[in-house]
């Protein structure tokens, strides 16, 4: 997108919400078959998807929960079978410990100061649960108005370490290339970590 979502505004959250939908063929087969699949191998028990969207990778999860600040995502999701809430405001409702496992895709990079949602995971994760969180590359970084923070690997690590977590592992998608960072936009960096 090129300008940055108002979340005070609902045309603007609807037109964000339009925007997500208009993923290309290509996009959608290199998440459904190779993405995803990935990402199910960490992920494990309970999962809350935080920042669900339009609901792609609960689709592939049994029993998977997602949430949104977007309330035409949560709606879109419910309408198609899914569990998914909107929420505007933290504590989200779920109690302590709900979750074996969080996931945050493309989320974090939006949030200028995080403190609230990187506590509220730590919240509704179980101790020794699995967080595994996705931010772009350089590429991804730049083609979006809406982002606002740019997270290389040292910089995710240490964030997270003063909110409790421990990280296992760094790996990008598809692959490490300093060649992808810079050309493709789709280009993650992903980080798995376990909460103390």
């Amino acid at each position: 997108m090129k300008k940055a979502v108002d979340h005070n505004d609902l045309s603007s959250q609807k037109e964000y919400f339009e925007y997500i939908q208009t993923i290309s063929w290509r996009g959608k087969l290199y998440k459904k078959f190779y993405l995803y699949p990935r990402l199910n191998q960490i992920l494990k028990g309970k999962i809350l998807d935080i920042g669900c969207g339009n609901g792609e990778f609960i689709k592939t999860r049994k029993g998977a929960i997602g949430c949104d600040i977007n309330p035409f995502c949560a709606e879109f999701c419910n309408k198609i079978g899914l569990e998914a809430y909107h929420y505007s405001t933290y504590p989200l409702h779920f109690e302590d410990s709900s979750f074996d496992s969080i996931f945050l895709d493309n989320v974090l990079e939006h949030v200028i100061e995080p403190r609230e949602l990187l506590m509220e995971i730590n919240r509704l994760l179980k101790k020794n649960g699995t967080f595994l969180v996705g931010v772009p590359s350089i590429a991804g970084f730049n083609s979006q108005a809406d982002h606002r923070v740019f997270y290389d690997e040292r910089k995710l690590e240490d964030k997270l370490s003063n909110f409790g977590m421990i990280k296992t592992s760094f790996f990008y998608t598809p692959f490490r290339s300093e060649y992808l960072k810079r050309n493709m936009n789709a280009h993650c960096l992903y980080g798995v970590f376990t909460k103390k």
